[in-house]
Parts: structure tokens; sequence; C-alpha cells
């Protein structure tokens, strides 16, 4: 995860970046999904990020890639044993639209952690929705989950040039 917010940092404060105008947003987000093994989950989240343009020489094209860092919580319903089982997670994202992808870590409140990624994509008929995978390297669970994002992305406004 140091890694993953060394290259974050790295990202914002390089050259070709501090001299152009950033915009920032924050975007809340719910998720409800199903896990491999037929139990289902429900997550709530908040990314913060930005907006980077993306260029071809010295002009602008109209597509960005959007680094950002998510914090979350994640609620499984187990059927068979019923109860439920609560996580928290924290990971790095990057997005360049329509499509998305993300690392980081999903912990127990006893502290034990497992790996987690994810992909995702914009939903084609529904806007403000993102259709997910996660893969989570739990040990005596099933690893993969397939879910429905809704998400609000909400402009901060752009930062002027930091030099």
């Amino acid at each position: 995860m140091k890694k993953l917010l060394f290259i974050l940092l790295l990202i914002f404060f390089s050259t070709d970046i501090r001299s152009q105008e950033l915009s920032f947003y924050f975007s809340p987000g719910v998720q409800i999904g199903r896990v491999s093994g037929g139990n289902t989950y429900f997550s709530y989240q908040l990314t913060l990020g930005m907006d980077v343009p993306i260029y071809q020489g010295d002009m602008t094209i109209n597509q960005f890639i959007h680094p950002g860092i998510t914090y979350g919580k994640r609620r499984y319903k187990y059927k068979k044993e019923k109860k439920y089982e609560s996580f928290t997670y924290l990971d790095g994202q990057l997005t360049i639209l329509p499509f998305g992808l993300g690392f980081g870590k999903i912990w127990k409140s006893d502290g034990e952690s497992f790996s987690k990624y994810k992909l995702w994509v914009l939903n084609p008929f529904v806007p403000i929705t993102i259709i997910s995978y996660d893969y989570i390297s739990f040990a005596d669970k099933p690893k993969h989950h397939y879910g429905l994002f809704g998400v609000l992305p909400i402009p901060l406004g752009a930062w002027g040039a930091l030099n």
C-alpha cells in the first residue's frame, strides 16, 4: 500500500502535471454484489481523486486518467450460517474511462488482512453505475466477487498551477 501511495504522489507532483490546472473530485458510492459461492454483500465507500489530462504532443485530447484512493466498508451475508461479517478496505485505483482497475487491502476488525484487486467498467445502459469484479485473497472463502456500483462523482473544482 505504501508503494501505491508513493506512485500516486509521484504522479501528482511530477513536473508535467504541476504546470497544469488539476481538477479534484470525491465520489461516494454503494455496491450490491454476489460472491462466487452464492452469498451476497453490500459495500459503501468514498473515493478521493483527480482528473489528469492526457496529452498528444502539445495538445490536450479530450480524455483524462483519474487516479484515486478509495476507503470503504463491506458487509457479507452468509445464508447457510445466517450471519454477517464486516470488513474495511483501502485501495488505490486508476480509471481511464470507461474502464478502471485498482489494488489494495481488505481487513476484518481483528486485523487479519487480505489483498484485494478490482476491475470495473461503466454500465452503458444506466448512467452513474459501474459493473465491477473483485478478487480477494481469502484463504477459506470464495475469492470472486461480482457487483453493481452506484457512484456520484462530485467535482471539487480546479486547483491552479502548483509552481
